[in-house]
């Protein structure tokens, strides 16, 4: 909020309650009950509440709508983070930001680092991840591993060998790769999930069924990743729309 805007607020309040002000050094300052307090004190008062949305399409449609009248070319869009974006003000005269818009979407529900039955794995799959090639050949994969007690697995620290069903009758002990190019769902739906490495490994004790888990394996490379292609949507959405918003990611 701008010192116009500051004076502003100033004026309309005295006129509606008897306020007086002191200045003090060159600052104007407000003498209420609780003493002399600084204009941006009260301007606080009066900003927004932060509107909460839960996609991009969202908050296209509010800034197409602008049902506030904002001056949206004097507005930052701000992605910080695979799940997050915020529409934010110009800096006030305190220096401060007022966030209008904040958009946040559900984060993958699947636990990585976490071992999972077999029939709930092949679930996890099937409903929290976009489909890719390897996700394909890792859902065939799984569901031929073998869920007996006498049958044993072999694990040199890296590949992993087990037991799977071929056909009726016939099993087969086949090297599984430990890595797998994913797409889990853990950012906003309009844009494409990013493919990510992931190291698979099958926990396999002596007469017990097979468990499952699933190791990020890109040192958080994707989250950049989802961050870049969020704003490149908004970007075309604003463009496409004649929003005149900048987006920072």
């Amino acid at each position: 909020m701008n010192g116009e805007a500051v004076q502003a607020v100033i004026d309309t309040a005295q006129k509606a309650v008897a306020i007086k002000t002191v200045v003090l050094d060159g600052k104007t300052f407000v003498d209420t009950e609780a003493g002399l307090v600084e204009p941006e004190v009260l301007v606080k008062q009066y900003m927004a509440d932060t509107l909460s949305l839960e996609s991009l399409t969202g908050l296209v449609d509010y800034l197409k709508a602008n049902p506030d009248g904002l001056k949206l070319a004097e507005h930052l869009v701000v992605v910080g983070g695979p799940n997050s974006v915020e529409l934010v003000s110009k800096l006030n005269t305190r220096r401060d930001r007022e966030t209008l818009v904040r958009c946040v979407s559900k984060k993958s529900a699947f636990r990585f680092q976490t071992y999972h039955d077999q029939q709930t794995f092949i679930i996890a799959l099937l409903t929290m991840f976009s489909a890719t090639p390897d996700l394909d050949a890792l859902v065939e994969l799984v569901k031929t591993v073998v869920d007996d007690e006498q049958v044993k697995s072999e694990d040199n620290g890296v590949a992993q060998t087990l037991t799977v069903q071929k056909s009726a009758g016939l099993r087969e002990f086949v090297t599984v790769k430990p890595i797998h190019n994913l797409a889990p769902l853990r950012t906003f739906t309009e844009v494409e999930q990013p493919v990510s490495p992931f190291l698979l490994r099958i926990q396999k004790a002596e007469k017990q069924p097979p468990k499952l888990a699933l190791f990020e394996a890109d040192g958080g490379a994707w989250e950049q990743a989802a961050r870049q292609a969020v704003a490149s949507w908004l970007r075309s959405s604003f463009s496409t729309n004649t929003l005149p918003v900048k987006v920072l990611a």
